[in-house]
């Protein structure tokens, strides 16, 4: 029997660490240094309206890195990244808690 996993925005208690352990990642592989996030700035992140799939996650991870205007990433980057590339749907994160 297949095993069913959640959709990522209806677990937001995992939302953190994937997040962290993508930024981590993405930060050396992108810019050879480890990235950080404001926390407005992942406050903002995590209300913004979107599917939430790992793979978004994933995707949106590395656009943030790329766009970031310095290695802490900033509410206006997280803005930036969502405003072009999010795809806004019926939930947030946030809805889910």
């Amino acid at each position: 029997e297949p095993v069913v996993l959640p959709r990522l925005r209806e677990r937001p208690e995992d939302l953190h660490a994937l997040f962290t352990e993508r930024l981590a990642r993405e930060g050396l592989r992108a810019r050879g240094r480890p990235v950080g996030i404001d926390p407005h700035a992942f406050a903002r992140f995590v209300e913004y309206p979107f599917e939430g799939e790992e793979r978004e996650l994933e995707m949106l991870v590395q656009l943030l890195v790329v766009y970031a205007s310095s290695d802490t990433i900033c509410v206006a980057d997280v803005e930036h990244v969502l405003a072009r590339h999010g795809s806004p749907s019926s939930g947030t994160w946030s809805d889910a808690r």
